[in-house]
Parts: C-alpha cells; sequence; structure tokens
C-alpha cells in the first residue's frame, strides 16, 4: 500500500491567499466546522459528498496546507484550519454586512445594529443608547441578542454582533480578539418584598441572609460568582435557594408573592424600590462590584450605524 505523501508547504503571501481561497471555499470550511463531517457539510451546501472532498483537498494542495484532520468520526480542524475559520466566519458576516447596507441604503434605511446583552443585564444604559441613535438615525433597524457571556463573546468574535454591552467578565482583559472597555462599576442589592419580615429590620447580620431561602442566579452566572465571593469572605457556606433563575421579570414577580432573598443589578430596580414594591436590605456588596462597559472586535470593521452607537453609548456610560 502506498504510503500518502504529506502536503509540500507552500510560502504564502497576503496576494496568494485572496487568489486561492473563493467565498464558497470559506463557506465549505464553516460547514464542515460547523456540522463536523463531509457528508453533512455536503448536504447543507446542497451538493454531493464527493464534490466536497475533491473541493477541500484541492484547497489544501493549493495552500500546501492541511486543514482538518480525517477522523474516523468525522473531521476535525488542524491549528491552519482553526484560524482559516475564525476569518472565514468574520469575512462572510462582513459580506453579508455589506449587503445589507446596500439594501438598506436603496431602501432608505438607517442601517443595522446587532447588540449583545448579558443575561440579566441591567438595560438603562442600552435603553438610553438606542433612544438617541433612534433620535439621531432614523430607521435603524436593532437587533438585541440575550445569552451569556460565554456565548455572546464567540459570536462577536465570528462577526454575528457588533459588540456587546453590560457587565464585563472578571477575564474579559485577558481574551483574544476583543476590545474592552469600561465605563462604570454596578453594585449588586440584596432585595425582599415589602412585606418580608427582614424589610423593617435595621440591621440585617450574615447569619440573618443565612436563615431565608433564596431566589438565586444559576451558578455559571456572573452574579452568582460575587455572591459566591460574598459569603465566602464571610467564611460561610451559600445559602438555602429555592429557585434559580435569571429572567429578570420573572424573578421580581416570584419576589413579590414569597418571601425569598434576591440580588439584582442596582438600575436594574429602581423603580420598583421607588415604587415600593421591594425593599434593599442593608447589605454592603461593593467589593463585589462588576465593571460596565462595551466589548468590541479589534480590528473589525464597524458599520456606520455600529459606529454612531459605540459613539453614543461611550457618551452615556462615561457620566
Amino acid at each position: 500500500m502506498k504510503r500518502k505523501k504529506p502536503l509540500k508547504k507552500k510560502k504564502l503571501t497576503p496576494r496568494s491567499f485572496t487568489n486561492l481561497i473563493k467565498v464558497q471555499d470559506l463557506r465549505m470550511i464553516i460547514a464542515l466546522d460547523e456540522h463536523g463531517t463531509i457528508l453533512n457539510a455536503a448536504n447543507v451546501m446542497g451538493l454531493s459528498q464527493p464534490a466536497i472532498t475533491k473541493r477541500l483537498q484541492d484547497l489544501e494542495r493549493d495552500l500546501g496546507i492541511t486543514l482538518f484532520h480525517r477522523m474516523s468520526r468525522g473531521v476535525e480542524p488542524t491549528p491552519y484550519g482553526e484560524i482559516i475559520i475564525k476569518h472565514a466566519y468574520i469575512i462572510l458576516n462582513q459580506l453579508r454586512n455589506a449587503e445589507g447596507e446596500v439594501s438598506d441604503l436603496s431602501a432608505g434605511l438607517g442601517g443595522r445594529l446587532t447588540i449583545g446583552i448579558p443575561v440579566a443585564a441591567s438595560t438603562n444604559l442600552v435603553t438610553d443608547a438606542i433612544v438617541a441613535l433612534l433620535d439621531k438615525r432614523k430607521n435603524v433597524q436593532v437587533t438585541i441578542v440575550e445569552d451569556y457571556n460565554i456565548r455572546l463573546i464567540p459570536s462577536l468574535k465570528r462577526g454575528n454582533l457588533d459588540l456587546i454591552v453590560g457587565r464585563l467578565p472578571e477575564n474579559s482583559n485577558q481574551l483574544d480578539d476583543i476590545n474592552v472597555e469600561s465605563f462604570y462599576k454596578e453594585n449588586l442589592r440584596l432585595v425582599v418584598r415589602q412585606q418580608h419580615p427582614l424589610a423593617d429590620k435595621d440591621k440585617i447580620t450574615i447569619d440573618d441572609l443565612l436563615e431565608w431561602h433564596w431566589l438565586m442566579p444559576p451558578q455559571d452566572s456572573i452574579m452568582y460568582g460575587q455572591l459566591e465571593k460574598y459569603f465566602r469572605k464571610k467564611g460561610k457556606n451559600m445559602p438555602q435557594t429555592s429557585i434559580y433563575s435569571l429572567a429578570h421579570v420573572s424573578r421580581l414577580r416570584v419576589l413579590h408573592r414569597n418571601d425569598l432573598i434576591a440580588a439584582f443589578p442596582h438600575e436594574s430596580i429602581e423603580d420598583e424600590v421607588a415604587n415600593g414594591k421591594i425593599k434593599i436590605l442593608d447589605i454592603d456588596l461593593s467589593e463585589e462590584a462588576s465593571e460596565i462597559g462595551i466589548i468590541s472586535r479589534s480590528g473589525g470593521f464597524n458599520s456606520p450605524a455600529a459606529e454612531m452607537f459605540m459613539d453614543i453609548i461611550r457618551g452615556i456610560g462615561k457620566k
């Protein structure tokens, strides 16, 4: 049996890359990455399996590098493949954005903007910035995607989002390919409904907090980590939890009807406190405050709508 010759590596220049890789090749690379097998990628692209196999082999031969390992269970990207995959997502999304901007211009629209917001983040900053954007740029289409940072950040890197606004992860400055701008720190507040026995107590102790059941954020959330850090500093375990949830409106409704303790970002409950529906407990969580700001792609091209929105939100956030 003949041994397959390894691909001969070529010295590539930017020009040779642009000449060798076509848009259809980028779509194939993404399909292979997302679906994991040549057969599945072929089905998604509406091509035959032999056609995808040949296209991949031809591309690897022309580039002089192996993009995917062929495994018994499918394909896995090589280190070279991971680099191409990362840029393929960005390039195709930029092309879609260009198509959208041309379409918007011809239809008299003001562009498109997709914002990522971490689950349970305060929305005042985003809301104020969107209102200001709509005032300056008529007919702009804004899409808000609410999810965990662990999924929002990869989506941003791939070009599916223009930026992320809200609570910044602790390790955000160590992440590759992104820019992080911090505007201010936001404190967590511990709250109860007005009928809760702790609502009228002058001095709340750590033992008081542990005596009652909690409406707790999920264990993989930033807020849970902040609370865990607070109790750890006090030498205590986490309190008893009746419900885990990050859905803001649902949490408030549950809190209104039950004697639970819950944690909310300060800005998100200002109206509830002013209306007398909930009471803030006198507990200092300032050491566990979160940085609030924006995360954007480094070196990426931003649409005019995204650039305008970032200028607006910087002005609001840094006041």
